[in-house]
């Protein structure tokens, strides 16, 4: 379950914020225990975080959302990250045929073997996904997750 305390966001030993003015989603297309899904106030973008399990390196599963059967095209090469006590990696993926554009970040926790912090970020008009990553917003957002 996610816990909320005095602005600040837990799931398991990981505490994030989220940005002023998101909305969150109180009827994402998937839940589950540890999956919250944020909308900017402007609502052009998802912003959705969670804790994936049974997941192999995080750059195997970073891998993964470009395969052939993901249909995906990697705006460059994932790359490795480190987040808030947590290492991983990252990679913007294009739409094989569609302009959607998908920013993905597999962090892996330091006491758990096979659990992923993950937050995921999808636009429709792939053009602006820099823009986004770029934006006070976002920037606050990742400077705020904390692995305690």
């Amino acid at each position: 379950m996610i816990r909320y305390d005095n602005g600040n966001f837990y799931m398991k030993r990981v505490r994030f914020r989220i940005p002023n003015n998101f909305f969150i989603n109180s009827d994402p297309e998937s839940t589950d225990e540890y999956f919250i899904e944020l909308r900017p106030p402007e609502n052009d973008y998802i912003l959705r975080v969670r804790i994936l399990d049974n997941c192999k390196d995080t750059f195997w599963e970073i891998c993964n959302y470009f395969s052939e059967d993901a249909g995906g095209i990697p705006a460059e090469p994932p790359s490795a990250i480190s987040v808030g006590g947590m290492v991983g990696h990252h990679v913007i993926v294009n739409g094989d045929t569609v302009k959607t554009a998908n920013y993905y970040a597999h962090l892996a926790m330091p006491d758990s073997k096979d659990e992923h912090f993950y937050y995921y970020i999808e636009v429709k008009d792939g053009e602006r996904m820099r823009a986004i990553l770029d934006s006070p917003e976002i920037k606050w957002f990742v400077d705020n997750i904390k692995y305690i």
